[in-house]
């Protein structure tokens, strides 16, 4: 009897683990957001950080060459965050995010210390968008074969639109009032 109790259990084990394993294979197999799905995603984060912190990147105004208004490393922080949530789930380069946004972090202390200026912060950053721009590009578009010519043409408008949103992270912010 106490045999096939324990023979129970471990069948009941097995049985749990495999239902764990079917339901991660399907949550795995779900399909990813579109690009446009995900713009959309992170513009409305970086709108909720504009909303909690009172900055907006996305303008602009007279900044001092090695200044940060009021509230940007907050902004910031909010925008890696969205970026942590909404982009790294959904992309084969997370690397490359994450590289992004390590040297965003890195290069705004240096502005603070006073040893870059805003324009080579803006300009390092630029050119890592436009590194992970490419590879989303070439991932999703070139790693497609059959993709009729309109797919490959909308496809590429949808990575740029959605790294627009990152190029604005880097241009001289503005306070909202």
């Amino acid at each position: 009897m106490r045999a096939f109790v324990i023979s129970v259990g471990v069948a009941a084990s097995l049985a749990l683990l495999a239902a764990g394993c079917a339901r991660q294979a399907t949550e795995q197999a779900e399909p990813r957001p579109s690009f446009g799905q995900l713009r959309l995603q992170l513009e409305s984060h970086f709108d909720g950080c504009t909303q909690t912190y009172g900055t907006d990147p996305r303008g602009t105004q007279n900044v001092g060459d090695y200044e940060l208004v009021p509230n940007e490393r907050a902004w910031l922080d909010c925008a890696y965050q969205g970026i942590e949530t909404i982009m790294l789930p959904n992309t084969d380069l997370p690397q490359m995010y994450r590289s992004f946004i390590a040297e965003s972090r890195s290069l705004t202390d240096l502005l603070e210390r006073r040893e870059v200026t805003r324009a080579q912060r803006r300009s390092r950053l630029l050119n890592l968008i436009a590194e992970i721009e490419d590879a989303e590009i070439a991932r999703l578009v070139e790693g497609e074969p059959g993709m009729s010519e309109d797919q490959q043409r909308k496809n590429k408008e949808l990575v740029r639109n959605t790294f627009d949103n990152f190029r604005d992270m880097v241009v001289p912010p503005r306070r909202v009032r």
